[in-house]
């Protein structure tokens, strides 16, 4: 079927008006704009179920490392349902990030941020999440770690690598039925050029493999892998991946080619597998610089947080450089508006200054939660309780701004009793009025002196970059990425109490 655009256009013949018609087939030019239209939707809509599915997670991740935690609770109820739920639900929050990292990868958005540690504790983390599986389905596991050199500490973005091997071993157990899982990493040197071997530099390479005894596939089959919502054809074993979406296998190929952009010599994953014998996947990546132009962001790992006010100035040097002690202000100012700190470096610091507290003397809260969610304020309340603070609650961002209000209208309990809270934590996407909104027009009042300086902490389900820089551009100072952990939040109370308070 044709589309055609007709225009008609009023002109001059000979001196005599007249009017031109114009025939132009645009088939192609609509085929093109529905295209994009429809990858535009799949990638909001992506990002917009894994913003709902982190939600309610969230309070499931949290409840149950509570139930862990508490020692009324019977070690066999802890063993038998409450460890394997734990796992299922960081099993289930890897999913999710696959989803999100789908988008940001077809957008081309996908941050790298390298790190240097020990290539064996990222396997481990991996190994172990799997391991319960791996044991209730009866299946052997097998890790093997060879080293060629004498450090085991390995630069590369051991997040994203950790991603990559769960996506493989998941996979691995999925279909294999009997038999056993084996997983080699070996870290040796890239072989060297005349000018890399003049220059004495010896780059490290790391090489890993998920080897099962499984149902294997076909070669028709290993066509389909990489390719995105494609799913191989399992005939009557198909119940083993019926609710498997096809993206694990594309997003881990995508990964392990920009670990090894910089080299510009990156190969692809490689799949070796026969029918009802087993698979053997394997890659391979190199090790990078730490002060590497992929790294110039702060930490964008799902599992951390963010200072929205330290990512202004990405080109400066302490920034470049990650795990480096650097960009301590001199001073402390109330209020941070410039400067630069990564993560790693802060938490190191933090080891070493003051145990100041942002308690104060009296009993009352000072700290107010903000979310609409009653699962999510219950569990951040029992968080923020086992820290020792007492907090306030409200559901929707004008509750906020009226409980601030009242905050700094209130009577004092003593000497030592503040009318503000120290921080908010503040979720973003609420009914009658979002986080977004209720920032900005707490921060009209505080500019205003209507009502006291606030710290204000995005915690929140949106990962992505232009929701981060929303948060920013209200007013919110810092980012914490839903699961929420009790690490997470005392590690931004303590940047708090450090920058902000004293």
């Amino acid at each position: 079927m044709y589309q055609l655009e007709i225009r008609i256009i009023h002109t001059f013949y000979r001196e005599k008006p007249a009017f031109a018609l114009v025939l132009a087939d645009i088939t192609q030019r609509n085929l093109i704009v529905t295209l994009q239209d429809n990858n535009n939707y799949k990638n909001r809509l992506l990002a917009s179920v894994s913003h709902e599915l982190r939600t309610p997670l969230n309070a499931s991740i949290n409840f149950t490392r509570m139930a862990l935690e508490d020692p009324s609770v019977p070690a066999n109820i802890k063993d038998e349902y409450l460890a394997p739920s734990l796992v299922s639900n960081q099993l289930l929050l890897h999913l999710i990030n696959d989803i999100l990292d789908f988008s940001q990868i077809s957008a081309n958005k996908l941050r790298l941020v390298y790190e240097r540690l020990d290539f064996q504790d990222t396997i481990e983390q991996c190994v172990n999440l799997i391991r319960l599986q791996t044991s209730r389905k009866k299946l052997g596991l097998k890790v093997e770690y060879k080293s060629d050199c004498m450090d085991p500490i390995f630069c590369t973005d051991h997040n994203r690598l950790k991603q990559i091997v769960l996506n493989l071993l998941s996979n691995a157990i999925k279909f294999t039925l009997e038999g056993e899982i084996t997983v080699t990493a070996h870290l040796g040197y890239k072989p060297s050029s005349f000018s890399e071997l003049v220059s004495s530099t010896m780059r490290k390479q790391l090489h890993i493999s998920v080897q099962d005894t499984g149902i294997g596939m076909s070669e028709q089959d290993k066509k389909k892998l990489f390719q995105a919502f494609e799913k191989i054809e399992l005939g009557d074993k198909v119940a083993l991946n019926s609710t498997g979406v096809g993206l694990g296998l594309l997003i881990s190929n995508n990964l392990v080619l920009m670990l090894n952009r910089l080299d510009g010599e990156g190969e692809p994953i490689k799949v070796e597998s026969e029918p009802n014998v087993g698979t053997r996947f394997s890659f391979t990546i190199f090790e990078q610089d730490d002060n590497s132009n992929l790294a110039l962001s702060s930490k964008s790992s799902y599992e951390e947080n963010h200072n929205l006010d330290m990512e202004e100035h990405p080109n400066k040097l302490c920034e470049e450089r990650l795990g480096t002690e650097c960009g301590f202000l001199s001073q402390k100012p109330k209020f941070l508006h410039s400067g630069s700190m990564n993560l790693e470096s802060d938490i190191l610091l933090h080891s070493t200054l003051p145990n100041k507290s942002i308690k104060t003397a009296c009993n009352c809260p000072s700290i107010l939660i903000v979310d609409d969610d009653i699962f999510n304020v219950t569990a951040l309340e029992i968080i923020l309780k086992k820290l020792g603070y007492a907090c306030d609650t409200g559901f929707n961002g004008k509750q906020a701004i009226e409980r601030i209000i009242e905050k700094s209208k209130g009577k004092k309990c003593g000497s030592n009793c503040v009318t503000s809270y120290k921080a908010v934590l503040m979720d973003c996407s609420m009914p009658i009025m979002d986080g977004f909104e209720a920032s900005k027009a707490l921060k009209e009042m505080m500019l205003n002196k209507e009502i006291p300086e606030t710290v204000i902490i995005a915690c929140t389900a949106f990962v992505q970059e232009r929701e981060k820089h929303r948060a920013k551009e209200s007013g919110m100072q810092y980012h914490i990425v839903k699961p929420l952990t009790q690490e997470k939040v005392n590690t931004i109370l303590k940047k708090i109490e450090y920058y902000h308070i004293g």
